[in-house]
């Protein structure tokens, strides 16, 4: 469908009033020409799209290529009203044309196997290591776990080998509810006269509303405050940008965006060279001058990256090209390697000989604290190498979105009962909204400025800010203060560049984007507001005040 709206001059995803005409137009068009294909791709093709087919699947050499008959077929076929833009762009609409048709195949195959899967596994021992079956929940989960309630979202990813030939092909099916369980498992044996099992959850961090993926949807009952002399310490806490330079980076350096996986690792070193080496004229590192002001015991730091390769790169630069030891952290699975840290060993970071510790924000966001012999924060200062931002192929963000949707939709189902409600048009509301998000966001690079709606900007600042204040939480064991600082470029590219007069907003830095959310979270909910906004208000308070307080007064420099 996304490639008969393109045909007719529909670009985006975004349902406008105005192109209602061209929307029925490609809906039209799809049903005249390919409505029976990719309900039965494998069957006898219809006679006007045979020649494409045939020439895509022959097992020998054709008198002409697929993209040509592609080309021929939308010469022949082209809907009175698609925009001559389109027409210019008749190879690329060719190509997609062929990519979808397989896409159809494949799909189909997928969802045919993994039906036949259980059959076949009651009649012969069928192993489904290695294969995509392998991934799939555990059949008795499934009986659990409810589908989602707009229907199976299935996508196909392309990840090019980083050997530069070939790939994989892998598939995404997203079909089920996964945070059910835990919303539902004080009482999934209900029906069954048993009560429990009983569920008790804490979290410090998992009641943020705009959050896609971290925010649990249950009002807490119980609060603990710390002590107010805790609260000051805490409150001693600074975040500082400091974007670093060196020739030839008179913008400052960019980690995050750099492009290339070759260009990236160099953007690391440089940067790790930027913090552990001093600038023409000074005395001392920026690391040196940040482990001085810290206390004797707390002279230890953290170096944050977004990857394990980022890590390894750091760690090696540091101990080979600089006079700073350092350890990284790597997964438990892999050999440590020279200067590697195992996962499970974090907390031994501080017994180590090693100045830095580096580590991708995802292993040591939560779950690992580095005491020292008072029992508070080894480490003082924490370093961002690189900005707040997953990889543009990274999923997890989209599957979150798609999943939080499904979620909110079964805790407030649609009342049938009620007059006046429509339980068709709401379902085909709930539909149209999770494919145009499934379709808006799984068919481009996942980047912070080009998010097509608010609330997506506003789930995905959420999200790294949620993994930015767990990481933070590492420096402020036993009520101690962090210094937490900025170094990448990309975290606010017009203050990063002395050239540059103009501001940075919600839209260029996700700084902004921060500071802007806390302040909606945070805001006073009035005189005229009920108990419940009140209620909720103090929460807010209580688990983002901190967060709130670093990104209101950030050290620009």
């Amino acid at each position: 469908m996304r490639w008969f709206r393109l045909l007719h001059g529909i670009e985006d995803c975004a349902e406008r009033e105005e192109d209602s005409e061209c929307w029925e137009a490609a809906e039209q068009y799809f049903d005249a020409f390919f409505a029976e294909l990719t309900n039965a791709p494998f069957d006898a093709p219809p006679g006007h799209i045979a020649e494409l087919i045939d020439s895509m699947t022959a097992g020998y050499a054709v008198e002409r290529t697929a993209q040509e008959v592609a080309e021929e077929w939308l010469t022949q076929h082209e809907p009175p009203s698609a925009p001559s833009r389109m027409l210019t762009r008749r190879a690329e609409l060719a190509r997609l044309l062929i990519a979808g048709i397989w896409a159809a195949r494949v799909t189909t195959s997928y969802f045919e196997l993994s039906a036949m899967q259980e059959t076949l596994r009651e009649v012969m021992p069928l192993s489904t290591g290695g294969s995509v079956l392998a991934r799939q929940p555990h059949p008795g989960l499934r009986a659990l776990v409810p589908e989602l309630p707009m229907g199976n979202m299935m996508a196909l990813q392309w990840t090019p080998s980083r050997k530069g030939s070939g790939g994989s092909l892998d598939v995404l099916w997203l079909r089920d509810v996964g945070r059910w369980l835990l919303y539902h498992l004080h009482d999934m044996l209900a029906c069954e006269g048993v009560e429990g099992p009983h569920v008790l959850l804490t979290s410090a961090t998992s009641y943020e509303p705009y959050s896609m993926r971290y925010h649990i949807d249950i009002v807490p009952s119980l609060i603990l405050r710390e002590p107010p002399e805790c609260a000051d310490a805490l409150r001693a806490s600074s975040l500082l940008f400091r974007p670093r330079r060196r020739p030839g980076h008179e913008r400052g350096v960019y980690v995050s965006g750099a492009g290339g996986r070759q260009a990236r690792q160099n953007a690391v070193r440089t940067m790790t060279d930027a913090v552990c080496t001093p600038d023409p004229g000074a005395t001392m590192s920026l690391l040196e001058q940040a482990l001085q002001s810290a206390d004797e015991d707390r002279r230890r730091a953290l170096f944050v990256v977004l990857s394990t390769q980022d890590a390894g790169t750091s760690a090696h630069y540091m101990n080979t090209r600089t006079t700073v030891t350092a350890c990284h952290v790597v997964p438990d699975s892999r050999p440590p390697g020279p200067y590697g840290l195992a996962h499970r060993r974090i907390a031994e970071f501080p017994s180590t000989h090693a100045t830095v510790m580096v580590a991708a924000e995802g292993p040591v966001g939560r779950g690992h604290n580095m005491l020292n012999a008072r029992g508070v924060a080894a480490i003082y200062p924490i370093f961002y190498l690189t900005r707040l931002h997953p990889p543009p192929d990274d999923l997890s963000f989209p599957l979150a979105v798609l999943n939080s949707q499904a979620m909110a939709r079964l805790l407030d189902p649609v009342r049938c009962d009620v007059p006046g409600t429509n339980p068709a048009l709401e379902v085909r509301a709930l539909i149209r909204r999770a494919h145009a998000t499934w379709g808006g966001m799984m068919g481009r690079p996942l980047t912070f400025r080009t998010l097509p709606t608010e609330d997506l900007r506003r789930a995905f600042v959420a999200d790294q800010f949620h993994s930015f204040y767990q990481t933070t939480g590492r420096g402020i064991r036993g009520n101690v203060p962090v210094r937490v600082y900025l170094l990448d470029a990309a975290f606010a590219p017009r203050a990063a560049d002395p050239r540059d007069s103009a501001l940075d907003t919600e839209r260029t830095s996700v700084l902004i984007a921060g500071r802007a959310l806390m302040r909606e979270l945070l805001a006073e909910p009035g005189p005229g507001a009920d108990a419940q906004a009140r209620v909720k208000h103090a929460i807010h308070t209580a688990v983002w005040g901190l967060l709130a307080n670093l990104l209101e007064n950030i050290d620009w420099g």
